[in-house]
């Protein structure tokens, strides 16, 4: 049982060449999604910026308000806070059929 010899075979064989890509077909695609995502983060951060110099502006109107306060006819059409505990006296889903007491 000790003369016994195995002899193994490796070969390499990559998926693109019965395609003719060689090793440019994943490049190509990489090189695409990079430059894709650098642009869909530039629009995005740009987005953020926006948003963010808006309520800068905004923030100096903001009314804020208690949970408590009634309604105010002067403050239609202003940017409004509102905070307080959230009281319910259930819960329904007519969806799914859902309901909570």
């Amino acid at each position: 049982a000790q003369d016994l010899v195995r002899s193994v075979h490796y070969e390499y064989r990559p998926i693109a060449r019965g395609r003719g890509g060689g090793g440019v077909g994943g490049v190509v695609p990489g090189v695409g999604l990079s430059v894709l995502s650098g642009v869909l983060l530039w629009w995005n951060e740009g987005r953020a910026v926006r948003e963010s110099r808006m309520l800068r502006r905004l923030l100096p109107s903001l009314v804020r308000l208690d949970a408590d306060s009634p309604p105010d006819p002067t403050h239609d059409g202003r940017l409004v806070h509102l905070s307080g505990p959230l009281r319910a006296s259930g819960l329904v889903d007519p969806e799914w059929g859902l309901q909570r007491q």
